[in-house]
């Protein structure tokens, strides 16, 4: 919260870039989702190809709205781009891989009965 407070005041002050990124990020931090993604697409109006907000809108998508899809789209901008930084696109891979493997767990996970774990265990001690 202390956090928040200090970016606004700082963002009121310059209005600069890392000042918004930090407002931000200090919202996502406290669970303020949807404040959040409008605080980065306006960073994304005064930079377009800021990649660290999309990065944050992934990260909102995929971890405050369980929106993966949603979040795979805001990762492709970094991973496609042209890139600013490298450590960007590498976070970008790796969240974009957890994604995908998450999504491969559930479709495999194969749910089963307490009737058919109890059949089972019958016929193994037989």
């Amino acid at each position: 919260h202390l956090a928040l407070q200090v970016f606004q005041r700082t963002y009121k002050r310059c209005r600069c870039l890392a000042a918004l990124q930090g407002v931000g990020a200090s919202q996502a931090r406290l669970g303020k989702y949807e404040v959040a993604m409008g605080t980065f697409k306006e960073v994304l109006k005064m930079s377009p190809k800021n990649q660290v907000a999309y990065y944050w809108l992934a990260q909102i998508e995929n971890n405050g709205f369980q929106n993966p899809s949603s979040a795979k789209l805001y990762l492709s901008q970094i991973i496609e781009g042209d890139g600013e930084s490298s450590g960007i696109k590498r976070s970008a891979n790796f969240l974009l891989r957890k994604i995908e493997g998450e999504e491969i767990e559930d479709k495999n996970i194969e749910y089963t009965t307490t009737t058919e774990l109890d059949e089972a265990e019958e016929s193994e001690m037989e």
